[in-house]
């Protein structure tokens, strides 16, 4: 009774396990206040296991305030601190509330005036801790866990299981009224942390629920960051659901982190209640909302969203940091956002901005950094002056082997256009890349392309695809004139036209090109996959060299005009023949589609015409 002190310091000696301990073996321990007071840990200085410890091993543990005479009590101040110095790996120095939880449901409670936890300033695993299987914590003022230079384990955390049950992962419910702060070591592995550690988070869930009156801060010292959720390198689900009325920040170095879901939310009114990410977000799932229309969420560290949906809803949102998006994840800002300078958005999930616009004006890298992966834009897309879109190739298949972007809405070009190689590959001549799919015709283009030598971008439906060009062998298109003329010597190389002895080549895979007006006669000619070539009204055209064998890849139309096949033969990759002739004494083959309808075309001459995809004639009986 009364206002009371209660302290338990570990051994000053040089030994091993000179410790000071209050322990219940049996089914609870109850240690309470009538009139607050202070209730103080305190690990040794020298040797080692020369902690400060109250341990209970069951099913019920509970440091609070109780009622007394009608009155509530005043519940503590309770500090935890880790020994300056001593300690070895394993067997720190450490100050402790702990639980095993061997019990059917074990629970830990506490209710404090105030809570800090402090870390040895020196030594080895010197911590202070407070952990059991599961967790209600209420604190009135504020908590602190403060990480010092203690090597090794020598931290401070709060969650996660006792000795006993390694296998059980947190699941901790705590209330504060005040401000909620973490700060990081001033060694690499000194770090504050609300979870479990190390391995015992290996696949087993993380529950953590903290309502905070104040600002929660997870701040990094000068070795080590803080942490909520599961530490780097194990992966654990369950929930994280953070309200804080104050404000959320989460600086370069600390991280929140889970596979399944995490929640932050802030609930005052001032335009300081906002959610600042300067370090990591690593989740599944979860969402970003602030109350106030003054109020934002800012984000400059890492967001790693494994997949599910992020949502984030707040009066303002700045994206300057990075955003790693899985396949089947999805960051969701309902009209849209701007990527920033610095921001980077790169992986195979999905921007959905509904109707709004993702304005980039930092860099896209769809599948990331060396890994091909199609990025989508569930809504409209502009590429500002300072964008910077990465497209990587290593192969002809896109989201397995070359990157793209996939757009439901509008697309505006512009910045930059990169396209380097995934590893060794090489790229074909002769290849076309879709690496744009559009909702429409995208707009305006890139200011800088960043591309191989033989190799061009253009936009074709509402698409953006990349060409790679074959060598020229014989007189080239180079599409230098006016549009797609055959009869402009300008589209030709050396701006001659191809003569009666000339080995023509269609070699541009983007090449429409039409020939009307006039009479052509030529050797022969071929044209690469991708490439058209329309003989309109009065053009007609003839091979003419009787040993050459011509080859067109691409489509050939004949709507008004003339093909006179003489050569060795004429392969064609498709035709359609909707008005006008085909003729001559060779042999014609189609290897795709054929279609020959209309009342004025006519198939005539000595040679055949086998096909060998689908055909579909609708043509005048001969008279």
């Amino acid at each position: 009774g009364g206002s009371s002190s209660f302290s338990k310091a570990g051994g000053l000696g040089a030994g091993h396990g000179s410790r000071a301990l209050i322990e219940a073996l049996g089914d609870w321990q109850h240690i309470r206040f009538t009139d607050g007071g202070n209730l103080s840990l305190t690990g040794g200085s020298a040797g080692q296991r020369a902690w400060a410890q109250i341990y209970g091993s069951v099913n019920e543990q509970r440091i609070e305030g109780v009622v007394q005479n009608g009155s509530s009590g005043t519940n503590p101040v309770i500090t935890l601190t880790g020994g300056s110095a001593g300690g070895a790996a394993g067997e720190g120095n450490s100050a402790a509330i702990t639980m095993d939880g061997e019990g059917s449901s074990p629970l830990q409670v506490l209710r404090a005036a105030s809570l800090t936890l402090t870390s040895g300033a020196g030594g080895t695993d010197n911590s202070a801790t407070v952990t059991a299987p599961k967790q209600s914590i209420d604190v009135v003022g504020t908590v602190r866990l403060q990480a010092g230079g203690s090597a090794g384990a020598g931290g401070t955390r709060i969650g996660g299981p006792g000795g006993a049950s390694p296998s059980s992962g947190t699941s901790l419910s705590m209330s504060v009224g005040g401000d909620f702060v973490l700060q990081g070591g001033n060694v690499a592995t000194a770090g504050s942390a609300i979870g479990s550690a190390g391995a015992t988070t290996n696949g087993v869930p993380t529950n953590i629920s903290l309502n905070v009156g104040g600002s929660l801060q997870l701040l990094t010292g000068n070795g080590q960051g803080s942490r909520i959720g599961s530490p780097a390198g194990f992966a654990g689900g369950g929930t994280i659901d953070v309200t804080a009325a104050q404000g959320i920040e989460i600086a370069a170095g600390s991280a929140i982190r889970t596979t399944g879901s995490v929640a932050l939310s802030t609930t005052g009114t001032a335009s300081s209640a906002n959610i600042v990410l300067g370090g990591l977000v690593e989740a599944g799932s979860g969402n970003f909302t602030t109350a106030s229309s003054l109020s934002s969420v800012s984000q400059s560290g890492t967001l790693r969203l494994t997949g599910g949906t992020m949502s984030v809803t707040s009066a303002g949102f700045t994206q300057a940091g990075v955003v790693e998006l899985a396949s089947g994840a999805t960051l969701r800002r309902t009209g849209g956002f701007t990527n920033d300078a610095q921001g980077v958005i790169s992986g195979s999930g999905t921007v959905d901005v509904g109707a709004g616009t993702l304005s980039n004006l930092g860099t896209l890298r769809p599948g990331g950094a060396q890994a091909a992966g199609v990025l989508t834009v569930a809504g409209n897309l502009a590429l500002g002056t300072s964008s910077r879109l990465e497209v990587e190739l290593g192969g002809t298949k896109a989201g397995t082997q070359h990157d793209q972007v996939s757009v439901t809405g509008a697309t505006t070009l512009g910045g930059t256009l990169a396209v380097p190689t995934l590893g060794n590959y090489s790229l074909p001549a002769g290849q076309s890349f879709t690496m744009l799919v559009g909702g429409t015709a995208p707009a305006g283009n890139f200011a800088t392309q960043n591309l191989a030598p033989t190799m061009t971008g253009t936009v074709s439906g509402a698409n953006y695809l990349l060409n790679l060009e074959v060598a020229c062998q014989g007189v080239c298109w180079d599409g230098g004139g006016d549009g797609w003329s055959w009869t402009n010597p300008h589209n030709w190389t050396d701006d001659t036209l191809p003569g009666t002895d000339s080995l023509v080549y269609i070699n541009s895979p983007v090449a429409q090109v039409t020939l009307a007006g006039s009479g052509i006669i030529i050797k022969g000619m071929n044209s690469v996959a991708g490439s058209s070539l329309t003989l309109g009204s009065g053009g007609s055209l003839t091979l003419a060299g009787s040993t050459t064998t011509s080859n067109l890849a691409g489509a050939l139309t004949i709507n008004g005009g003339a093909l006179t096949a003489n050569g060795a033969g004429l392969v064609l990759n498709s035709l359609s023949l909707q008005a006008g002739t085909l003729g001559g004494a060779g042999n014609v083959s189609v290897l795709g589609t054929f279609s020959a309808t209309g009342a004025s075309a006519t198939i005539n001459g000595t040679g055949t015409l086998p096909t060998a995809g689908t055909s579909a004639i609708d043509m005048p009986s001969p008279s």
